[in-house]
């Protein structure tokens, strides 16, 4: 169990790093960090979550146009919000192939 949590722990900090000068929306924030503590961050490695929240982010445009806008509207993870978060999410972890480490 200890294990897991700094493990989860660790892939939340690198989820929260932005480069300088440039912040990302809250809305962006919201689903990358919704990810993360519902653990659809953990199978994957730390190396690769910088490009996975930038597919990500790619991706929800493409299937759930309007998911950032109503995030940004409601300003609260309500039921629906929460049942569309783990649909787009789950669909694209099943496409999401992190990059294999140098070795």
């Amino acid at each position: 169990t200890s294990r897991q949590q700094l493990a989860r722990g660790a892939r939340l900090v690198e989820i929260l790093k932005q480069g300088q000068y440039v912040p990302q929306k809250a809305e962006r924030q919201v689903v990358i960090i919704f990810a993360g503590t519902n653990g659809f961050l953990d199978k994957f490695p730390v190396d690769s979550l910088q490009r996975y929240e930038a597919e990500l982010g790619s991706f929800i445009e493409q299937t759930d146009k309007t998911l950032y806008t109503d995030i940004a509207t409601k300003k609260s993870i309500d039921d629906d919000l929460k049942a569309r978060l783990n649909k787009v999410i789950g669909a694209f972890n099943e496409t999401f192939v992190p990059t294999a480490k140098k070795s």
